[in-house]
C-alpha cells in the first residue's frame, strides 16, 4: 500500500460532485418569504431503514426520477440489487411506521462512506397522504408541517453562497448539504491530524537544535582534549578525527533523513502544507548548520594543547 493510496483513502477530500443528490440543498426553515422567492420544494427526509429485519441509519432523500435507489455503500454492504425489498422507518406520535419499497437502481457513488437511499418521492408522498391521523390529517402534513424542510437545488461548489443567501432571509435557518457536510467533517478530522504531526516534528526537530547547542559544545571540548594530549606525544590526530567525524555525521544524517522522508510522507497526505515544510525545513537546515560547526571546532587541528586545557 502506497502513500498516495492511503491519502485517496483517509486524507484527500475531493471537491467533485459525486452523489446523486450533490446539487441539492435542504433547508429547514419556516420563513414563507424565502419559500416563495426561491422557489423551494416541501420535501421529507428519513433516517433510519430496515433491510432484512436489520435497522441501520442512513441519509434517505427523495430521488428526481421517482425511482428508489441505493448507492453502492449501502449495497455492497448488505448485498442488494435491484428488485430487493427496502423498508423505510419513520416516527409519528411515538409510533414507529413502515414504508415497504422495491430497488429500482443501484447507483455507484464515489468519494463518500453515505449509506444513501434515494426514495421515489411520488410514490412516497400518495402513501403518506392515504394514511390519517386520528384527528383526520394526512399524515403527509403532519410530516411536512413538523419538519419543515425544503430542498433547493444549485450548484454544489456554491455552498458557502448559498448559505449566506439562506442566512439573509432567516438567521436560524440550518442548511444542510450531506455529501458536504461529511467533507468538511473530514477537512475537520485531517486538520487535528495535521496539528499533531506538526507538533511532533517540530518537538523533535527543536530536541535535535537543542543538543547540538547544549551538549555537543561540552562533546566538543572533551573531543578536543583527547586530541590535542594524542597530538602532544606525537601521535596523529588523523584517525580519531575520522572516527568522531563518521560518528557524528551518522547521527546527524540518520536524523536528518527521518525528518526528511516523515515531511515527505506528511506532505502526500496532506497532514502539512507547504509553508509547514519549509519552516520545519529551515529549522533542520539551522540545526545541520550547527551540527558542522560543532564538527569543525572539534576537529581544528590549529588549537593548541595549552588552548584546549584552558578550555
Amino acid at each position: 500500500m502506497n502513500l498516495l493510496f492511503i491519502k485517496d483513502r483517509l486524507f484527500y477530500v475531493s471537491n467533485e460532485p459525486m452523489t446523486l443528490n450533490a446539487d441539492s440543498y435542504y433547508i429547514k426553515t419556516q420563513n414563507e418569504e424565502m419559500i416563495e422567492e426561491l422557489g423551494l420544494t416541501s420535501v421529507i427526509s428519513f433516517e433510519t431503514a430496515e433491510i432484512d429485519g436489520d435497522k441501520l441509519r442512513a441519509t434517505i432523500y427523495p430521488s428526481d426520477n421517482d425511482k428508489l435507489i441505493v448507492n453502492t455503500n449501502l449495497a455492497d454492504r448488505y448485498g442488494l440489487t435491484s428488485g430487493d425489498h427496502i423498508t423505510i422507518i419513520y416516527s409519528i406520535l411515538g409510533l414507529e411506521e413502515r414504508i415497504d419499497l422495491l430497488i429500482d437502481e443501484v447507483y455507484e457513488e464515489k468519494d463518500t462512506s453515505l449509506l444513501n437511499i434515494y426514495y421515489p418521492k411520488g410514490d412516497v408522498e400518495k402513501i403518506l397522504e392515504e394514511k390519517k391521523l386520528p384527528s383526520g390529517q394526512p399524515v403527509l402534513n403532519y410530516l411536512q408541517n413538523e419538519e419543515a424542510l425544503y430542498q433547493y437545488d444549485d450548484d454544489y461548489n456554491d455552498h458557502d453562497r448559498i448559505v449566506q443567501m439562506v442566512k439573509r432571509y432567516d438567521e436560524e435557518a440550518d442548511v444542510i448539504h450531506p455529501l458536504y457536510d461529511e467533507r468538511e467533517a473530514i477537512r475537520r478530522e485531517s486538520r487535528i491530524y495535521s496539528l499533531l504531526f506538526t507538533i511532533a516534528i517540530l518537538i523533535i526537530a527543536l530536541a535535535i537544535f537543542i543538543y547540538d547547542i547544549i551538549f555537543n559544545d561540552r562533546e566538543a571540548k572533551r573531543f578536543k582534549r583527547t586530541a590535542a594530549l594524542i597530538r602532544s606525544f606525537d601521535a596523529k590526530g588523523k584517525t580519531l578525527n575520522s572516527i568522531y567525524i563518521g560518528i557524528r555525521s551518522k547521527i546527524i544524517v540518520t536524523f536528518t533523513l527521518l525528518l526528511i522522508f516523515s515531511l515527505i510522507g506528511a506532505y502526500l497526505l496532506s497532514l502539512v502544507d507547504l509553508v509547514e515544510v519549509l519552516l520545519i525545513v529551515c529549522l533542520i537546515i539551522a540545526t545541520l548548520i550547527i551540527s558542522l560547526y560543532t564538527i569543525k571546532k572539534a576537529t581544528d587541528k590549529k588549537i593548541s594543547i595549552n588552548q584546549t586545557l584552558k578550555d
